[in-house]
């Protein structure tokens, strides 16, 4: 596959010729994350790229195959030239999200797109997709500015959701693309010869049964002085007043004595808390190695697959990433991680 690069108006600047020790790319790893930026190594012996990187440094993307990235860097030494970036979705760590601390409940899809696009402040040079009409609804304060792709992950997560940023070199279009998982018939198995190498784990470190968490609450008391003296109005009456104060809560499932696991949670609402507390489970993982399959043939990232390791236990699993890589051969790697489901 052909590595191309481009100025940032998506002009083409350069081919690097195919794999070669002498002149061409000696190798390339490059990754896509479903919820993520990515990244790429490039490591290369070609002068003419050398001065393409050199005159456009904070200005160049690059393809290779259907991965599509940007520069973050290089490291020039006497035997070696390397090339370092991200894949396209890191381009929104170049945008901040103002803090917004509403509690309210909004509809995920709308306050991620409006979100995001806030990217065209400058200039609209991401298109948004319409939406898709997803029902799902978080309450998401932040009392931070945030990076726009560390707010966009973190969110994204709770809901076990993906997005991609790509380009249509042809028309000069970046769109962005908010993704649902997939449910893919792929299953990996021994049988189906498309994997070996199973390792079966099992981890209860981190399950939890109950867990504490602090939340503010209004109460309303009588007005005390500095001195602690009760102040009164013209009447005598006390004078009330509203306060905030953290009170701390508990939930829990009932497990008591050995049974009974608990946890701090960083929650600062109930429902935050409960939610928090499903994450701490035990986990119970089938992994395997991979082989005789493409991405964009057999899977795409997003897919949910499943996994039956050589005594018939099967799990579900999220194509969370794919690796590719090349070094005299192709190679490619999906990444499998736990399902998130929508609850």
């Amino acid at each position: 596959m052909d590595i191309r690069f481009y100025d940032f108006d998506l002009n083409l600047l350069h081919i690097l010729p195919q794999w070669s020790y002498k002149i061409g790319y000696t190798s390339c790893n490059v990754q896509q994350d479903f919820n993520g930026n990515g990244s790429f190594e490039i490591v290369f012996a070609d002068e003419i790229l050398k001065t393409v990187v050199e005159q456009n440094q904070n200005e160049l993307f690059v393809k290779w195959g259907d991965f599509q990235g940007f520069l973050t860097g290089y490291q020039w030494s006497d035997t070696e030239c390397h090339l370092y970036g991200m894949h396209l979705n890191g381009l929104l760590k170049n945008y901040v999200v103002p803090a917004d601390e509403a509690e309210g409940e909004k509809n995920a899809e709308q306050l991620i797109l409006s979100t995001v696009n806030i990217v065209n402040t400058d200039a609209p040079w991401l298109t948004m997709p319409a939406e898709q009409g997803f029902t799902e609804t978080i309450s998401y304060p932040k009392n931070n500015y945030t990076p726009l792709d560390a707010w966009l992950t973190e969110l994204l997560n709770q809901f076990g959701w993906g997005y991609e940023i790509k380009i249509d070199f042809e028309s000069k279009v970046f769109s962005f693309a908010l993704k649902k998982p997939s449910e893919n018939g792929l299953m990996l198995s021994t049988n189906n010869l498309n994997a070996h190498t199973f390792v079966t784990t099992y981890d209860n470190k981190t399950l939890a049964r109950g867990g504490w968490y602090v939340v503010d609450v209004e109460k309303v008391r009588k007005k005390v002085d500095e001195e602690g003296n009760v102040v009164e109005d013209e009447t005598g009456q006390p004078i009330m007043e509203t306060v905030t104060e953290k009170e701390w809560r508990y939930i829990s499932n009932g497990a008591h004595g050995l049974h009974r696991r608990d946890v701090v949670l960083t929650a600062t609402t109930d429902k935050e808390a409960l939610n928090e507390l499903k994450t701490f489970t035990a986990t119970a993982d089938v992994t395997c190695e991979t082989e005789s399959i493409q991405c964009g043939v057999d899977y795409n990232i997003g897919d949910i697959i499943r996994v039956q390791n050589g005594v018939g236990v099967t799990v579900k699993k999220l194509v969370s990433a794919v690796n590719w890589w090349q070094e005299q051969s192709y190679n490619e790697k999906p990444i499998l991680t736990e399902v998130v489901l929508d609850d």
